[in-house]
């Protein structure tokens, strides 16, 4: 984990006291600093240079589960077969994280990623009670960390096989 960006000194010494405590273990920093409550994550392929992140189709998503943002961040969605990449709306101990990609190819795990940190005002969380939030309007990034694969430690299936192709 790398931070590439932070307007914030205290984000960024949350950051700094994180990676401490927690020895590197990214997915662990992630979460610590979402329990704060006042920030989201947004896993993404790209680092917008004017720092600002925009609405897709009029929506911007952001999560509050480490997890979720590690996943946009490593795994694209682009050329795979419907219904694309699956993984459930509510995660726990009882329910963890399992993916399905369908039709899979050599660009669909990316080497790095970013997990970009922005406010969490003005955000719905759609559905109720799961690890998705939306808004209509572009949101400033506060931080971003620049992510490696490895990160994501979920597993990552071929269709509905139960075939690991990651992980």
């Amino acid at each position: 984990m790398k931070i590439i960006y932070t307007t914030n000194s205290t984000i960024r010494d949350l950051f700094i006291e994180q990676v401490e405590e927690h020895k590197g273990d990214v997915e662990k920093i992630i979460e610590k600093i979402l329990s704060q409550g006042e920030l989201l994550a947004h896993g993404s392929d790209i680092f917008p240079e004017n720092r600002i992140l925009t609405t897709k189709n009029d929506t911007l998503y952001g999560t509050n589960h480490a997890s979720i943002a590690l996943l946009k961040a490593i795994l694209s969605n682009k050329g795979l077969r419907e219904p694309g990449i699956k993984y459930p709306y509510e995660i726990s101990a009882e329910k963890p994280l399992e993916v399905e990609i369908y039709g899979a190819h050599k660009e669909t795990i990316r080497t790095k990623g970013y997990v970009h940190f922005i406010l969490k005002s003005k955000f719905k969380n759609v559905p109720i009670h799961s690890w998705q939030f939306e808004t209509n309007t572009e949101r400033e990034i506060l931080a971003s960390i620049e992510v490696k694969k490895e990160d994501f430690k979920y597993p990552v299936y071929k269709d509905n096989t139960k075939e690991r192709i990651f992980n």
